[in-house]
């Protein structure tokens, strides 16, 4: 099937691919919001007998879900553009599909997130923590700066061992944003144009809003308890 001679004038002169974004989009947005929740659970988690899991404070939680939504929002928005599917580059070249992509491939999308982002958090939590003894006034700036550095030179190390501590988080973290994500592509990739353009936006963010209610509402054990996957 052809595209129209429209359609390849505004890909040749370089119009934004509102499509891709808007995909991008929407799954930066939730997968930021399963990030953020994500490292939340974690640290409910760890808590171990006779302790008892409970929130920590406003303030904390916001600073350290900012950093989860940073690590799930740097993972998916790129994967979600590169992987959306581009335009045809000549008028005679076929469209190629966009979606809905199945169940099947989004669970799998799912368990790669998993994967992934208790490596990012491996990496990020421990500059956060650094930068909270800095604003506490622990460390100073030449002590922040040193200390990023090694960071960054100790990354591998650091995704991979302290990574590690996020892993079941992470897989459970990874299967709510596969079904998630693949209720979102489903309205991305609908037919009718208000519905791919307004009704992606509109689950994305009605998702996410019920991701943090989750979080918010459920008792801190069984949100322990999903954290550890038991």
């Amino acid at each position: 099937m052809a595209v129209s001679y429209t359609a390849m004038l505004r890909h040749d002169y370089g119009e934004p691919d509102w499509e891709r974004i808007r995909f991008a989009g929407t799954m930066a947005i939730y997968g930021a919001t399963i990030g953020g929740c994500a490292i939340l659970v974690n640290f409910l988690s760890r808590a171990s007998f006779p302790e008892v899991p409970e929130h920590m404070s406003f303030v904390a939680s916001a600073f350290f879900g900012v950093v989860g939504a940073i690590a799930g929002g740097t993972l998916t928005a790129p994967i979600a553009y590169w992987g959306y599917g581009g335009l045809p580059t000549f008028a005679f070249t076929a469209r190629p599909k966009r979606g809905p992509r199945s169940l099947l491939a989004w669970g799998a999308i799912g368990l790669a997130y998993g994967m992934v982002l208790p490596m990012m958090l491996g990496m990020l939590v421990p500059a956060a923590f650094r930068f909270l003894a800095f604003k506490n006034g622990a460390i100073n700036v030449p002590d922040l700066l040193s200390s990023f550095i090694d960071l960054i030179i100790g990354s591998p190390f650091l995704a991979a061992m302290l990574g590690f501590q996020y892993f079941f988080t992470g897989i459970a973290a990874g299967l709510l944003f596969g079904v998630g994500a693949w209720i979102i592509d489903i309205f991305s990739s609908s037919t009718d144009a208000s519905t791919a353009k307004y009704g992606s936006w509109v689950m994305a963010l009605g998702l996410s809003i019920v991701v943090v209610a989750a979080l918010v509402f459920l008792p801190e054990t069984f949100l322990a308890r999903a954290g550890q996957l038991r």
